[in-house]
């Protein structure tokens, strides 16, 4: 595992709030950076089909079952929670008992109406930076073009997942890119709906890309 800046400041703010929600997109890294932090509490994911209804269902039962906390993962999925968490958190009074995370900003999302402000702390993590991939200790940096390629997200990282071609392949992934956190973009056939700037930006580099081979 590849060490995250953010892990000083996620242990830090688990000793001075009840709860912490570590935020960000999927796949950057935030299972792995909490279960990692985190070991002697419970892991439960919420995108379970099984574990989610159960906490939709029975909200103060399925929270019972974790006396001492748990890691809640994807917690967006099941908004009724974040009530409950509310009063859990006030009875107990226990510093960094429950650690959420979540592939939305919980504090934008319409149908979660308590924020537990003054409960819980929020950390934004991102994948990786350069200064997480490139340490002291690391290999000389890669190439300007595979960073540029490769991104940043820890899968292809850990995976050792070569770059697309620019010209061929990036093209149509961003045509079969989908918008899964947010119900009311439920899809969309083409990024020129929702980026135009994002579109040119990627047409642009795909011919320097092919007059440069």
């Amino acid at each position: 595992m590849i060490p995250r800046v953010a892990s000083a400041k996620l242990k830090q703010l688990a000793m001075l709030f009840k709860a912490v929600a570590v935020i960000g997109p999927r796949q950057s890294g935030k299972t792995t950076l909490v279960r990692s932090l985190f070991t002697d509490k419970p892991y439960v994911s919420l995108e379970d089909p099984d574990t989610r209804q159960y906490a939709l269902e029975d909200p103060r039962g399925f929270l019972a079952n974790y006396p001492n906390g748990a890691i809640l993962d994807e917690a967006q999925r099941t908004p009724n929670l974040f009530s409950y968490l509310q009063g859990i958190l006030d009875e107990r009074n226990r510093m960094g008992e429950f650690i959420i995370t979540g592939s939305n900003n919980f504090l934008l999302q319409q149908n979660i109406t308590q924020s537990l402000a003054g409960r819980v702390a929020y950390l934004q993590l991102l994948p990786f930076a350069l200064q997480e991939l490139y340490r002291q200790d690391s290999p000389e940096l890669a190439h300007q073009d595979t960073l540029l390629l490769t991104g940043g997200y820890p899968p292809i990282h850990d995976y050792r997942i070569p770059p697309p071609g620019l010209a061929t392949e990036l093209p149509s992934h961003l045509h079969r890119a989908r918008c899964t956190t947010n119900k009311e973009c439920n899809r969309f056939n083409c990024i020129r709906t929702i980026c135009p700037i994002a579109c040119r930006t990627v047409r642009t580099g795909a011919e320097h890309h092919s007059a440069s081979c």
